[in-house]
């Protein structure tokens, strides 16, 4: 079975000045500031000019292969934008080398010339990489399947770089692609999460087991915000079960600070109130 990976974005930023720009011999090295991604996983950026073009490095001081990815801006002191990359290119940095994470600048930009001969160099770099195979993706999700089907970068790169959800959820979605096996406690937050990440990866069985341990969990407290997670998912059965149980438990429902934001501001009350009045005729 190939072999694949996540790579979900925890990014770390570093500002870093290089000064006295113009007077940097040719291939000299500027050390620049350590940085960890993990206990015992650390780099450092390093700078160096060459042809008259900057060039940023990272050197890998760990014990082991890393893989990065990262985001680039270089500004002059006045914070005016001279050059960025944000392309979520995968880095491998093996033990003990550098990699150049910029490359040559061509895009016209004269680097001779800065006020106050200085360089800023924003750089955010993140790393957690989950190992998974291509075959479990396609056949669990559809999702997945579609994205190797149309975009090649992924299957070249063999990675997927997550954003929107934390390295627990990505895990518990992994393992449950691999075991089908749902165990999950109580925690409503851990819940939204795990069931956003179902729904927007298309694994709908455990989309509905998260749904239905949700709704076990539902209380006067927390009904508004269930109610609204449904609803932004489409969840029609479930929403409606939310439904009825506000409209069951409205005496207590209606006392909640949560209940008197949701009233104020939430264009699901016209449904709500429309809904409650119909099972009440």
């Amino acid at each position: 079975m190939t072999k694949f990976s996540f790579t979900r974005k925890i990014m770390y930023g570093i500002r870093w000045t290089v000064e006295n720009l113009s007077k940097m011999p040719a291939y000299a090295e500027v050390i620049g500031p350590d940085f960890y991604l993990a206990p015992g996983i650390m780099g450092c950026i390093t700078f160096s000019k060459i042809e008259g073009e900057p060039c940023v490095f990272i050197r890998n001081k760990s014990a082991k292969d890393i893989y990065i990815v990262r985001e680039l801006v270089l500004y002059d002191c006045n914070s005016q934008k001279l050059h960025e990359d944000k392309d979520e290119v995968i880095f491998l940095l093996e033990e003990g080398e550098d990699v150049d994470v910029l490359g040559r600048v061509n895009n016209g930009t004269s680097f001779d010339d800065l006020t106050n001969d200085t360089l800023v160099i924003d750089l955010c770099v993140g790393d957690e990489r989950i190992p998974v195979h291509w075959s479990v993706l396609c056949s669990r999700s559809p999702y997945f399947k579609k994205m190797f089907d149309s975009r090649m970068l992924e299957r070249m790169q063999n990675s997927v770089i997550i954003t929107d959800s934390s390295l627990v959820t990505v895990k518990k979605l992994i393992q449950f692609l691999y075991t089908a096996d749902f165990v999950q406690g109580d925690d409503l937050q851990e819940l939204f999460d795990l069931y956003y990440a179902a729904d927007k990866y298309e694994v709908m069985d455990l989309r509905t087991l998260c749904g239905h341990k949700i709704v076990s969990n539902v209380t006067s407290d927390n009904a508004c915000d269930i109610l609204q997670l449904f609803h932004r998912h489409n969840d029609k059965a479930l929403k409606m079960e939310v439904m009825d149980f506000i409209r069951s438990h409205s005496d207590a429902v209606f006392q909640t600070e949560v209940w008197k934001m949701f009233e104020v501001s939430e264009p699901l009350m016209a449904e709500l109130i429309s809904f409650c009045l119909k099972k009440n005729c």
